[in-house]
């Protein structure tokens, strides 16, 4: 206990300190998971010796190192071709949403999008928890979109400030049936504008029965997931996978580091490991974090 309390203090302080981007030289921050293949716990106590991290292939020093403290920007997205009239336990689904909305901590904001339509958001990104649950508490049937998946996360990219803020963590949760269909924009755009703004895409993904004997599940977002180092479960007793879901999105840790400036802008790879060292204490250990990053034109 002591322990973690000395590395969260720590952190604290690294935050107070996160310098701020210039135009010479870049700030890349990235959000890391690492966790046990076998039983799927968080691996807590790491230090920044414990990582590697590559940028197109060639090693970078950590200069940001930080883990659970950093508050965090949460854009809550649920969003289904049919609405959710035939999920079973409406009740324990809302009881789920509350409980994530609890373990928001005052620094956090959060905002609520049910639609693919810029015009039509629930509840910008905010402070207000009254505001964010009277959105979640929505009684009319949940979205009736049209299966315009890719472009209902597209808007949800849009609520994040413009503003580079590497001492806040960017997260959407998207709550959905897992159905795109007729999307203005393809899931390699959809990567693009994640990456560019550096957000992590996690999906709960709810099965209704009737949709499931109609017509095959897709597989829409996993690459998108997988490509920005977040996570997928599925909508199964939902209460408590969703609780589990939010709790792991905070126990993260961000890794900075100051890249080389670029003359255009240009796709850059990232790969994070853990040290030889780390792998032989964890050798089972299993690392998500978002592979790659748009290196913006240096700025004359």
């Amino acid at each position: 206990m002591k322990l973690a309390l000395v590395l969260v203090a720590a952190a604290a302080l690294a935050v107070q300190d996160v310098p701020r981007f210039s135009s010479d030289v870049p700030l890349v921050m990235v959000d890391v998971q690492v966790l046990r293949r076998d039983t799927g716990r968080i691996l807590e106590f790491l230090g920044p010796k414990d990582f590697e991290l590559y940028d197109n292939g060639s090693r970078r020093e950590i200069s940001i190192f930080d883990f659970e403290a950093i508050p965090l920007d949460i854009v809550f997205l649920i969003y289904g071709r049919d609405g959710w009239g035939l999920i079973k336990d409406v009740r324990n689904f809302h009881e789920g949403l509350h409980l994530a909305v609890e373990t928001l901590s005052p620094a956090d904001r959060a905002a609520v999008l049910r639609t693919d339509s810029e015009s039509k958001i629930a509840v910008p990104l905010c402070f207000d928890r009254r505001k964010i649950r009277r959105a979640l508490d929505y009684e009319e049937p949940y979205p009736t979109g049209y299966g315009h998946l890719y472009q209902a996360i597209s808007v949800a990219t849009t609520l994040f400030s413009k503003l580079r803020e590497p001492a806040r963590r960017r997260v959407i949760v998207a709550i959905t049936d897992d159905i795109e269909h007729g999307s203005r924009i393809t899931i390699d755009r959809l990567i693009t504008d994640l990456l560019e703004s550096n957000i992590t895409l996690n999906a709960v993904i709810v099965v209704l029965a009737k949709r499931r004997m109609e017509s095959p599940m897709g597989d829409s977002l996993r690459l998108a997931v997988e490509a920005t180092g977040g996570e997928s479960i599925p909508g199964d007793l939902f209460r408590e996978r969703f609780q589990e879901l939010t709790r792991r999105i905070r126990m993260r840790y961000l890794l900075g580091f100051y890249a080389s400036s670029s003359i255009n802008r240009e796709y850059r790879t990232l790969e994070v490991r853990l040290s030889d060292e780390a792998k032989n204490r964890y050798p089972n250990a299993v690392i998500r974090a978002r592979r790659g990053y748009y290196a913006q034109p240096v700025e004359k």
